[in-house]
């Protein structure tokens, strides 16, 4: 779709006169080669680096400005309330329970003019922070806050009332060639020509503390847990969208532990449908981005206020605003062709209902042709149990049930390498040995962000694991 011409519009020329734009052309001749050099220096470094360094990386530059700015009573009382094992068969006695502590959310609605808006509301939940400090210090990912629809979910486990890890879920990632080819719909034209999908969502963040990760297959629970009906009704209840599928992607592609992540093994809730292209612009770091920001506001406020301004006509919200500039600095700049990550990701897909692939179809036809009858919410068919309960009971003994010796109808139907998950994890790799409930392994970086330089962080914690 072309891009609109913003100088008629009054929107855009109140916001253009709010600003202090006072630089000569010669001043932003400058100003370029002094953010091509940086651009180029940050892209020089990172482009070095494979998908676990980089991603270390990032987080070793959030954390150096988010920790002098925490206060350290927040950090020791959340650490004291993480999930900590007594015995070895303490997972038989866990009951996760997920606590909406968002952060904000939007509702859509309509302003007195009949225009239609989002309000976003801000969380005075307390338990927010908590989440907040948790997603900083067990995962090894950056904290971008997503720009549009958020759930925040602690998962405590009711009985000792401690964390076992955080879930966000957002709005779905819609142009994933190989995850629309399995259904059968192109989602992303569909987005791309100006229509809302709201009806899958992402599973943005899912994050177990440690060692409940793991020990525990503590991420094989969250992700179950994000297929939860709490996690569906939730969503009803602050956007009205019933929704019929889940999408996820691994932080490290393929190259988990043995070449898996902590989503495979868990079909039928989730199944590996192939990889992401790898095309995503090298995300800047902070100070880099900030510069450059700024820089787009001040020589291209067109483009600025497109990106990161103008509220998007369907939800009232901007989208994605800060892969768009980065993007658009790297084609102004030169540097398009060189500033691509490669970095594959796994894509996990969960269809809630057996006819989950249908009802998108057809959601996706009856946009373009009326005639097209959506499926009705209540011809939708459940393609499994998705209560807490239930989700919980296979990630405690999988299909092998709760025995050593697994019966002889199930090894007829599932094969000898029944899935026993965590049963089966800590009867095999835990028989002779103690949990850890310190070192590497129980990941909480704090200390990671209190390196002098980067070099010295790299080498401290380059071969601890996480995906």
């Amino acid at each position: 779709m072309a891009k609109s011409n913003l100088s008629l519009d009054n929107d855009y020329l109140s916001w253009l006169k709010s600003q202090s734009m006072v630089l000569s052309t010669k001043e932003k001749e400058i100003r370029t080669k002094e953010i091509k050099k940086l651009v180029k220096k940050d892209l020089d470094v990172q482009l070095k680096m494979d998908v676990k360094e980089n991603t270390l990386f990032h987080k070793y530059h959030e954390l150096k400005e988010w920790l002098p700015k925490q206060k350290e009573s927040d950090l020791r009382w959340v650490e004291r309330l993480i999930w900590k094992p007594k015995g070895k068969s303490d997972f038989r006695r866990i009951e996760p329970e997920l606590i909406f502590v968002d952060g904000h959310y939007e509702i859509d609605s309509i302003n007195i003019w009949g225009e239609s808006q989002t309000d976003i509301y801000e969380s005075a939940d307390p338990l927010a922070k908590h989440w907040e400090i948790l997603r900083r210090l067990v995962s090894r990912a950056r904290y971008d806050r997503f720009p549009a629809r958020t759930l925040n979910f602690l998962v405590r486990d009711k009985v000792s009332k401690t964390y076992l890890g955080v879930i966000s879920i957002t709005s779905d990632m819609l142009d994933l060639t190989e995850r629309n080819k399995t259904i059968g719909a192109d989602i992303g034209k569909f987005s791309k020509d100006g229509f809302a999908f709201n009806i899958t969502v992402n599973g943005q963040t899912i994050v177990p503390t440690q060692p409940f990760g793991s020990a525990y297959l503590g991420g094989k629970l969250l992700a179950l847990l994000c297929l939860s009906d709490v996690v569906s009704n939730t969503w009803k209840q602050i956007y009205g969208e019933t929704i019929v599928g889940v999408t996820t992607t691994s932080l490290y592609g393929d190259t988990g532990k043995d070449g898996r992540t902590q989503y495979d093994g868990l079909t039928p809730y989730w199944k590996n449908v192939g990889q992401s292209k790898g095309s995503a612009p090298v995300k800047m770091t902070d100070f880099v981005y900030e510069q450059v920001a700024e820089w787009i506001r001040l020589c291209y406020p067109e483009q600025y206020y497109r990106d990161a301004v103008k509220l998007n006509s369907h939800n009232n919200a901007p989208k994605d605003s800060k892969n768009k500039l980065q993007r658009f600095a790297y084609k102004q700049l030169g540097l398009d062709s060189g500033s691509v990550s490669l970095h594959k990701r796994n894509i996990y897909f969960s269809r809630l209902y057996k006819n989950t692939d249908e009802y998108i179809k057809k959601y996706i036809d009856n946009k373009y042709d009326s005639t097209i009858q959506t499926l009705p919410i209540e011809k939708l068919e459940k393609a499994f149990d998705n209560s807490v309960e239930k989700l919980t009971e296979h990630w405690r003994y999988g299909y092998a049930t709760d025995t050593t010796t697994s019966p002889k109808h199930l090894v007829k139907k599932y094969g000898q390498n029944i899935r026993r998950l965590v049963k089966g994890r800590v009867d095999e790799k835990f028989k002779n040995q103690r949990i850890p409930t310190k070192g590497i392994q129980v990941e909480w970086y704090e200390k990671l962000g209190n390196f002098k330089n980067w070099e010295l962080a790299k080498k401290e914690y380059q071969n601890s694991n996480e995906d």
